[in-house]
């Protein structure tokens, strides 16, 4: 298979396969602030987290990689919980905690670099990351992934979690375009390749079940069978996805209860999906955005002293040193000595 948009297996040859398994590794909790479990403080514009989280992620090589972020005890049986997290909701959490509930000792939640068949949008991966690690709770981690395909995160995460049954949890849709021959020059030898690092753990939304028993009976199917375990959720959470919260939040509605308390609090604080400014046509999570690029050129002065909060709210104002910062933005043309005499502004 050349590629797959569902985020499901290539086809490798069995050269590059061996490599991709020697390579993949961990960098086992390579950012901690030394705190476990949900509560966690969330602070949006702490420029040494978000860095640290940015310099990571950037750091991650182009072959399968798997990187712990959090604490993690040795484990015999993980569940990866793969997503976009754009952003993570109640749901998330809601299958994690199921999942624990059953056979699994730990849930990684595993963010991708670049999501399979998705263009990168809304919230900043750095985000993401902070805030999966405010809500996640006890006995799971937080992982970030140079692999966007479901057999790639599987045989890292096997690397990095040597002796463990992987398995990894996904929605029944997802299993449709896994087991989907379009996508494939040769879907038995991807499937192979898949379900020898791993298990899927289906949670099918409303009365999926029945559709995940019929779509294994289908002709070829049987012989994967017994890979596939379905994990039942409550209805309520099956319409309970990051499509439609999105949807809420841009248009004006409450989402309130479809996502955890800090995470919603982060993106009304951050005006994260919202229309931009009547008078000024500033996206305030834009210039949030923009201005930590800029900040990551000059990084060491800015973890020193720049003020991201203060310079946010100046870059908002609809006043004229407003409108001077955005224009720096919109150019190129905002170093540190720029935003330096910015942050001064009375």
């Amino acid at each position: 298979m050349g590629n797959s948009k569902g985020g499901t297996c290539t086809d490798m040859g069995n050269s590059e396969r061996s490599s991709v398994k020697r390579r993949a590794r961990t960098a086992r909790g390579g950012y901690d602030d030394g705190r476990e479990g949900p509560g966690r403080v969330m602070d949006a514009y702490d420029l040494k987290a978000l860095f640290a989280f940015r310099e990571h992620i950037a750091s991650l090589p182009r072959e399968a990689f798997l990187s712990i972020l959090t604490p993690m005890p040795p484990v015999t049986r993980v569940a990866l919980l793969p997503g976009s997290f754009n952003p993570p909701t109640s749901a998330h959490l809601l299958l994690a905690e199921r999942a624990l509930g059953e056979r699994f000792d730990a849930v990684v939640f595993v963010l991708a670099r670049e999501t399979a068949g998705k263009r990168r949008t809304g919230l900043l991966l750095e985000d993401r990351l902070l805030s999966l690690r405010s809500i996640a709770p006890r006995g799971t981690a937080v992982a970030v992934t140079s692999a966007s395909l479901y057999c790639d995160q599987a045989e890292a995460a096997a690397a990095a979690l040597p002796g463990a049954e992987i398995s990894i949890l996904v929605g029944s849709d997802k299993l449709e375009q896994i087991f989907d021959a379009a996508w494939y020059v040769d879907r038995d030898a991807a499937l192979g390749r898949l379900f020898g690092a791993a298990r899927l753990v289906v949670a099918p939304r409303g009365d999926g079940a029945d559709a995940v028993t019929r779509l294994l009976e289908e002709r070829g199917n049987g012989r994967w069978a017994g890979k596939v375990d379905v994990l039942p959720l409550h209805p309520a959470v099956g319409d309970l996805s990051s499509t439609r919260v999105r949807g809420l939040l841009t248009s004006g509605a409450d989402p309130s209860g479809l996502m955890p308390a800090p995470v919603a609090e982060l993106i009304a604080e951050l005006g994260a999906f919202s229309p931009a400014d009547p008078d000024t046509g500033a996206d305030r999570y834009a210039l949030r955005a923009g201005l930590l690029d800029a900040l990551w050129q000059a990084r060491d002065w800015a973890v020193a002293s720049a003020d991201l909060a203060a310079l946010v709210r100046i870059a908002a104002d609809p006043g004229g040193e407003g409108g001077r910062l955005r224009e720096m933005l919109r150019t190129g043309a905002a170093g540190a000595r720029e935003l330096l005499a910015a942050q001064r502004t009375p």
